[in-house]
């Protein structure tokens, strides 16, 4: 991942970004840059302090992604579900049905889906699971307010609640102080051993 050069991008009023990182120092002798606008969401790659405290903008498009990432959620889900990265592998060695030794294949229909966040792209992947496959939609969010998620239709729980419950695990949420490290060992051990987590989250 590259790192912003002040020299280049201060030749502009405005960058657009997808994968730079502008630390603290970039903004330390800024003349003319104004707005650094990042293709999609998350401020991680971006000291936000320092770039309102240079007199810059930073502004985020939140909703650019929303429907590729929740598709792309959906996909890993169900590629997990139906074990298509083996099964795809056995018909490329020319071995078919019975003798192709992929067995487990599940239905996601009536599964339990947690998000560990319920914005822009977490609720709506539990909306479109729902609505499309009948899930049971769990949601764990400490600044979702309780009648925005009972307007969508899921339940907003405890974190350890999710894990345990939860057949598919997906974490939606931005990556903050806060949320750094928010799954490890300990979490990782309440979930259920035949669970699977999908990570579209950033960091």
């Amino acid at each position: 991942m590259d790192e912003a050069d002040p020299k280049v991008l201060d030749n502009y009023d405005c960058v657009l970004s997808l994968t730079t990182k502008f630390p603290t120092s970039f903004f330390s002798n800024l003349k003319r840059l104004r707005c650094i606008a990042r293709w999609g969401v998350g401020f991680d790659m971006i000291d936000v302090k320092a770039a309102s405290d240079a007199g810059v903008v930073v502004a985020i498009t939140p909703t650019a992604v929303k429907q590729p990432v929740i598709e792309g959620a959906v996909g890993f889900i169900l590629t997990m579900a139906k074990q298509l990265v083996p099964l795809n592998a056995a018909v490329r060695a020319g071995k078919w049905r019975e003798d192709c030794g992929v067995t487990g294949l599940i239905n996601i229909q009536h599964r339990t889906v947690g998000s560990i966040g319920g914005g822009n792209i977490g609720g709506g992947l539990l909306k479109c699971l729902k609505d499309g496959f009948g899930c049971r939609t769990l949601c764990y969010d400490k600044y979702l307010p309780a009648e925005v998620a009972a307007k969508q239709g899921f339940e907003l729980v405890e974190l350890d609640k999710l894990l345990k419950e939860s057949d598919f695990v997906c974490v939606n949420c931005a990556l903050t102080d806060e949320t750094r490290g928010l799954l490890s060992t300990e979490q990782f051990k309440l979930m259920k051993p035949q669970a699977f987590l999908i990570n579209t989250a950033r960091g």
